[in-house]
């Protein structure tokens, strides 16, 4: 099983407060035990490791070792492919899909995963063939 994911699982797996925390935990536990392929955009970085940053330079670097830990996920550079797909689902979903969101789906698709994995609400909306957007709310 080829899986992506959305920035918000790794960021709810390094706030112990989030209420959504137990889930993505679970969910990434699932997917290391499964020996499927995980990925992310190398995009999703930034998202991850801005709000540890800002708290202080030791909680940023702490944070980045920590994702960096997690060795079987793969954060894919986005390339000319990825970028122009990328294009191609903004301008399919409108408004209601934003630029960073669609460089997520575009690697999705790019490695071929079958599921895509987020909390966020409006990105679950979004319909894209052959692939199934999941919510933490389906982690069983």
């Amino acid at each position: 099983m080829t899986v992506a994911l959305d920035s918000n699982i790794l960021i709810y797996v390094l706030d112990d407060d989030s209420p959504f925390s137990q889930s993505a935990q679970a969910l990434l536990k699932r997917l290391e035990t499964s020996q499927g392929e995980v990925y992310l955009s190398v995009v999703a970085r930034t998202e991850i490791l801005h709000q540890p940053y800002q708290m202080s330079t030791t909680i940023g670097e702490q944070a980045k070792q920590l994702v960096d830990n997690f060795n079987f996920v793969t954060f894919l550079d986005v390339s000319k492919d990825i970028a122009d797909k990328a294009a191609e689902l903004c301008a399919e979903a409108g408004a209601k899909l934003k630029n960073i969101d669609s460089i997520h789906l575009a690697t999705a698709l790019k490695t071929g995963s079958t599921e895509f994995w987020t909390n966020d609400q409006e990105l679950a909306k979004v319909k894209i063939d052959g692939l199934h957007i999941k919510s933490l709310s389906d982690v069983e």
